[in-house]
Order: structure tokens, then sequence, then C-alpha cells
């Protein structure tokens, strides 16, 4: 009889262990306590920033960048990234050195901002401050 009981006993203490309390999800960039929260890395006001050259201006929107490795994002390569605006790739030429922020979104990434940061590669190797 006690085995039967036990038996009984032991789905409802299990059910009555495994109950968690539900929490309503918080805005990060809302304060908790006097305190902001983490704005997560991505966002546009914590974005991955990368630094590299221009190859081309693709006929797509995209760009096509030469980069050094961005923290927390990816190692350096040459890949083409979409852009949140094509009017940010108007000003650009092929090997003109460039700072970016990247955006994550719920489906992939964009580049939301480019400043150039020197003159081209070539009067970069000329002057020896190559990014290599």
């Amino acid at each position: 009889m006690k085995t039967n009981f036990l038996i009984l006993l032991l789905p409802l203490s299990i059910i009555a262990c495994t109950t968690q309390q539900e929490y309503e999800p918080t805005n990060p960039t809302e304060s908790h306590e006097g305190s902001l929260s983490r704005i997560p890395a991505g966002s546009p006001e914590d974005p991955f920033v990368g630094e590299g050259f221009v190859r081309a201006i693709n006929e797509d929107g995209s760009v096509t960048i030469e980069h050094e490795s961005i923290p927390g994002f990816m190692d350096g390569m040459t890949m083409s990234f979409p852009v949140s605006n094509e009017a940010l790739l108007e000003s650009l030429q092929a090997n003109e050195k460039i700072e970016f922020s990247i955006e994550i979104l719920e489906d992939g990434y964009h580049i939301f901002r480019i400043e150039k940061t020197e003159h081209t590669e070539e009067e970069n190797k000329n002057s020896g401050t190559d990014m290599n």
C-alpha cells in the first residue's frame, strides 16, 4: 500500500518542482531599479563596427568590403554586405578605406553607417599606412 501511495505521489512532486514563474520580458533600454539594462550588441545603440577597403559597389545595392576582424561578429574576409539605404554608397569608390557599423535584424544584418577613414588604398601604400 505504501508503494502505491509513493508511486502516485512521485509525479505530483515532480510537477510541483518543475513549475516556473512567468516573467514579462523587459525592454533592454529601460532602466530597472535605477540602473540601465544592457543594450544588445548589434543594435543601433551598440553596433558591430568594422574597418576595411571598399572592393566594389554592387548592382544589387550592396557593397563588397575587404575587412579586418569585426570583434564579436566575424573574422576578417572579403564579402558583400547589404546596406540599409543605398544613399550610403553614393560617394564611395573602390579602394577607399572605410569604417562601418552593422545592425543585426530579425532576418539578417545590414550596414547602416559608412564613413571614409583615409584615402584610397593606393595612396595608403604610397604613404606607408597600408592596412596589412
